[in-house]
C-alpha cells in the first residue's frame, strides 16, 4: 500500500509544475470592450502587480488555478425558458502536468483519480528536452481533492514540487489537485477601468458555460456592491457583466460579487478594487488592535455578561463592534495615524464559563479563541450587519481591516466535535502544557480539541470558511492565531484558495501569522527558525516578530538591554525573514504584561513569571510618575522609526496598566486620563502622523549612525529623502555633537517640534529631553 500511495520522499531538485492550459480568446465583434485574459487598466496611480510568469519559482499564483481554463468553443445557439446558451464562450477544465526526473526514465503520474499504479497515466516528452507533460481533462472526474504523485520507469515516487497543496492518503502525503465542478459557469474578469480622481470604476466580467449545460438563466443574473444589491448590469446576448459606478471617494475600497446560474448551480466572482491616488502598500501599515470586548461599548443591549464568574476580568464587558464603529466615524484611528484595523476573532464563541490554567478561576470567552458556531458573529459584539458596517466605515476612511482567524482548534460544543470526533477530524487528546512537545497534536485545554489538518475534509472545510468571511465582509486581511501548532498543509491551501478566489484582481490579501517565541538566536535559532519557516509567497506575508519584542521590553523598558544590544539585533535580524516578509513589530499584545508596568517595575521579570496570578490577585496600579510613561513614549517613537509595521495593541496608546492575562486586557478609558496618559495619546498621533508623511520611516534603508548603550543615532534613506532619528535612553537631557560629514551645510528640522540644527563642521548640536527621541528631516 505504500508504494500504490506514493511513498513520502526527499526533496529532489527535480522542475514540476502543474498548471491550466486554455485561453479566454478575443471578444465578440462589435463590443467595446476587451476580451482575453484579465487586464486592469490602471488610471493615475492605482494599478494590479504584474502576475509571474508561470514557470517563475515558488509562487502560489502558477499553481491558483490548478483545475480552470477556459476557451472558445461554439455551442448550440439556444433559448430554453430563462436560459440563455452563449455561442462563444464554453468553459474548459484541463491541467497540465509538468516533470522532469532526476533520474531520465519515462514519467507517470498516479493518483487517486488513476487508481494509483494501477492506472497510472503516462507524460510526454514529444521534443526531448527532458521536461514530460500531460494535459488532463478534469470534467471527466466528479468534483474534489485527488492525492497524486510522479512515478517513474525507474520506480521513483516524487512529490509535485511545484505544487503547494498536498493531500494525506493512508498516511502517506501526496500532492493534491483540485477538480471544480465543471459543470457550474465560470465568471472571468476581462477587464477593468480605475479612476480614483474621477471616483469611477468599470468592469466587464465574461461567462464561460459548460458544454453540458443547455444554456445560462439569463434572469439569475446578480451583482452586489458591497455586499448590497446592484443592477447586474448583465447582458444575455453577449454573456456579459457590464458594471459602471461614479461619485466614488478616494482612498476607498469597492468590492464585487457576481453570480449566474445555469441548470447545475451557481457560478460566482469577487473582485475586490481600491480606489487610491497614492501607492500605498502594505509596508506602510501601521496596524491597531481593537480588542473588540474591552474597547468601546457602543449597544448596551448585547452586553449580557455571564453569570457563572464574580470577576469582571474574566466576564464580558460590554466591547462590540457598533463601539469601534462609532470610534472610527469619530476619527480615533486616523488621528492615531492608523490605517490598518485589527480585529479579534468575530465568529460566535459559547456562553458561560470554563476553566483555565489558574486552579480555581473560570473565564468566559470574551476573547473569541473558542469557535463554536463558525459561521456566525458573536452575539455579544453584533451581528452579520454590524459587522459590515464597521468594515465599510473603515473603508470609507481608507483602513484596512484583518480580523483574527482562529483555525488550530475549536470548543467541544462546535458541531464540528459533535459530529465528527470519531471521523478522523481531531487529533486524539494530548495536553500542550506543561510539556509543548507535540505542538501539531496537543490540546491547548482538554473542551478545544484540535483539528487534524492531514485529514483533507477539515483543510477544504475551514478554508472555505475563511473564504466565505473574506468575501462576505470584504476585510482586507487575516490575523493567523497559533500558527505553530498547525501543520503547513492548511496554510499553503489556504494561500491557494485567497490568491485564486480573493486577489482577483491583484490587490493583496494580508496574512500574518502569531508564533509566540522567545529571544533571537543568533540566525539559528529555535525562535527566529519557527517563525520564518511559515513565511512565503506559498503561506504567510510576515508574522509577529517576538523576538523585536523582548529586546526592546529590556532595552526600553527594563533596562536589561541597552541600545547598542537593540541595534545589533535589528541589523542582524535585517531582512532575515526574506526580501518581500512583511514583519510587525510591537511592544505590548494580548498575552504578554504591559509595557507601562514593566516600565514601573510593577511586573517580576521580562517573561511576565507569575503575572497572571498577580493580574488577578494584586493588580498593578495605574502609574502615577511620569518615568514609565517617558519610557512608553521612547519605545512607541522606536517602533514607528525602525523598520517594519508597527502595532499598537489597544491601550498602550495611552499607557493603561495591567499584569498577564487577563489583566493586560482592562477596558479601554477614553475619558478621565491622567496627565501623563493625555501625554502619551498625543505623543502616539504625532509619531503615527510623521511615519504616515515621512516615506523614509516606512521605506527607508537603514542605517546605523552612532550606537551608545544610552543614545542612538540611525538614518533612514527613501529616494532622495532622508531622516535621522535619535534617541536617548536616560532620564538626564541630552546635549551633544552628531557626526554627519555628508549632510555638510544643512539643516535638521525635528518632525515632532519644528526645532532646526544645522550642520556645520561635519557635525550638529542636538538636544533631547530625557527618554527623548527626535525625528530630524535633512533638508
Amino acid at each position: 500500500m505504500l508504494k500504490r500511495k506514493g511513498p513520502a520522499t526527499a526533496a529532489t531538485t527535480a522542475l514540476a509544475v502543474l498548471m491550466l492550459t486554455g485561453g479566454c480568446g478575443d471578444s465578440p465583434a462589435g463590443h467595446d470592450y476587451h476580451g482575453g485574459p484579465a487586464e486592469v487598466v490602471e488610471t493615475d496611480s492605482w494599478k494590479v502587480p504584474d502576475l509571474p510568469a508561470p514557470d517563475a519559482p515558488g509562487k502560489p499564483d502558477v499553481l491558483a488555478d490548478l483545475a480552470d481554463s477556459t476557451s472558445e468553443t461554439e455551442a448550440p445557439p439556444e433559448t430554453v425558458g430563462d436560459q440563455l446558451t452563449t455561442v462563444d464562450r464554453l468553459r474548459e477544465c484541463k491541467a497540465l502536468f509538468s516533470f522532469a526526473p532526476p533520474d531520465g526514465s519515462a514519467v507517470f503520474v498516479a493518483g487517486e483519480f488513476t487508481d494509483w499504479a494501477d492506472g497510472e497515466v503516462p507524460l510526454a516528452d514529444d521534443d526531448g528536452d527532458g521536461n514530460w507533460e500531460l494535459e488532463l481533462d478534469l470534467a471527466a472526474y466528479p468534483p474534489g481533492s485527488y492525492g497524486y504523485k510522479f512515478h517513474t520507469a525507474a520506480d521513483g515516487w516524487f512529490l509535485d514540487t511545484s505544487n503547494p497543496l498536498a493531500k494525506w492518503v493512508d498516511g502517506v502525503e501526496n500532492s493534491k489537485l483540485v477538480v471544480p465542478d465543471c459543470n457550474l459557469p465560470e465568471l472571468k474578469l476581462a477587464e477593468a477601468h480605475v479612476d480614483p480622481a474621477a471616483g469611477t470604476l468599470t468592469a466587464f466580467v465574461e461567462v464561460f458555460n459548460s458544454p453540458a449545460s443547455t444554456g445560462l438563466k439569463a434572469g439569475t443574473a446578480s451583482l452586489l456592491v458591497n455586499g448590497e444589491p446592484h443592477e447586474s448590469g448583465f447582458d444575455p446576448e453577449t454573456g456579459v457583466f457590464e458594471v459602471e459606478l461614479t461619485g466614488l471617494e478616494d482612498n476607498t475600497k469597492v468590492t464585487l460579487a457576481f453570480a449566474l446560474e445555469n441548470e447545475f448551480g451557481e457560478g460566482k466572482k469577487y473582485l475586490p478594487f481600491w480606489l487610491s491616488s497614492d501607492d500605498w502598500s502594505w509596508a506602510d501599515a501601521a496596524i491597531y488592535f481593537a480588542f473588540t470586548d474591552r474597547f468601546a461599548n457602543g449597544d448596551a443591549a448585547n452586553d449580557a455578561p455571564a453569570q457563572c464568574t464574580e470577576t469582571d476580568a474574566t466576564n464580558w464587558s460590554g466591547g462590540d463592534f457598533a463601539g469601534i464603529t462609532e470610534k472610527l466615524e469619530e476619527g480615533y484611528f486616523t488621528a492615531l495615524g492608523i490605517d490598518v484595523l485589527w480585529l479579534s476573532p468575530v465568529i460566535d464563541n459559547p456562553n458561560g464559563c470554563v476553566t483555565g490554567t489558574i486552579p480555581g478561576v473560570v473565564y468566559t470567552s470574551y476573547h473569541g479563541y473558542f469557535p463554536l458556531d463558525i459561521s456566525a458573529t458573536e452575539e455579544h459584539f453584533g451581528t452579520m450587519a454590524e459587522l459590515k458596517e464597521l468594515v465599510s466605515a473603515a473603508h470609507a476612511r481608507g483602513i484596512k481591516v484583518i480580523v483574527d482567524f482562529v483555525a488550530n482548534h475549536v470548543h467541544e460544543d462546535c458541531p464540528f466535535w459533535t459530529e465528527h470526533s470519531g471521523d478522523g477530524w481531531f487529533h486524539e487528546f494530548y495536553p500542550c502544557e506543561p510539556a509543548w512537545d507535540k505542538l501539531i497534536e496537543c490540546w491547548f485545554q482538554p473542551y478545544l480539541p484540535d483539528l487534524d489538518y492531514t485529514n483533507d475534509d477539515v483543510v477544504e472545510v475551514m478554508t472555505d470558511n475563511a473564504i466565505y468571511w473574506i468575501t462576505e465582509t470584504g476585510i482586507d486581511g487575516f490575523r493567523v492565531d497559533a500558527v505553530k501548532h498547525m501543520v503547513h498543509n492548511f496554510m499553503r491551501t489556504l494561500r491557494w484558495k485567497i490568491a485564486r478566489e480573493v486577489e482577483t484582481t491583484g490587490v493583496p490579501f494580508y496574512m500574518v501569522g502569531e508564533t509566540f517565541t522567545g529571544d533571537w538566536g543568533g540566525g539559528a535559532g529555535s525562535a527566529e527558525l519557527a517563525i520564518k519557516e511559515y513565511i512565503g509567497p506559498w503561506e504567510l506575508n510576515g508574522q509577529f516578530d517576538f523576538p523585536f519584542y523582548w529586546q526592546i521590553l529590556r532595552a526600553v523598558a527594563r533596562d536589561e538591554g541597552d541600545f547598542g544590544d537593540l541595534f545589533s539585533f535589528i541589523k542582524e535580524s535585517e531582512g532575515y525573514y526574506g526580501p518581500d516578509a512583511l514583519m510587525v513589530s510591537f511592544i505590548g499584545n494580548h498575552d504578554v504584561p504591559r509595557f507601562v508596568s514593566h516600565a514601573a517595575g510593577q511586573i517580576a521579570d521580562a517573561w511576565g513569571n507569575g503575572s497572571k496570578e498577580q493580574g488577578l490577585n494584586t493588580p498593578p496600579p495605574q502609574p502615577v510618575d511620569a518615568e514609565p510613561y517617558l519610557r512608553l513614549r521612547l519605545a512607541l517613537g522606536l517602533m514607528f522609526a525602525l523598520p517594519q509595521i508597527p502595532l499598537i495593541y489597544y491601550g498602550d496608546e495611552i499607557g493603561l496598566a495591567g499584569a498577564g492575562d487577563p489583566d493586560n486586557r482592562r477596558t479601554m478609558a477614553f475619558t478621565g486620563l491622567s496627565q501623563h496618559q493625555e501625554g502619551i495619546l498625543k505623543w502616539t498621533g504625532e509619531v503615527g502622523d510623521a511615519r504616515r508623511q515621512l516615506a523614509p520611516l516606512r521605506r527607508g534603508t537603514l542605517e546605523g549612525i552612532e550606537t551608545s548603550p544610552d543614545f542612538l543615532a540611525f538614518r533612514r534613506d527613501y529616494e532622495g529623502q532622508a531622516v535621522i532619528v535619535a534617541a536617548n535612553r536616560t532620564a538626564q537631557p541630552f546635549a551633544g555633537s552628531l557626526a554627519l560629514p555628508s549632510e555638510e551645510g544643512k539643516n535638521l528640522v525635528d518632525y515632532l517640534t519644528d526645532k532646526k540644527f544645522v550642520v556645520d563642521g561635519g557635525e550638529a548640536d542636538i538636544e533631547l529631553p530625557a527618554f527623548g527621541l527626535s525625528l530630524l528631516v535633512v533638508e
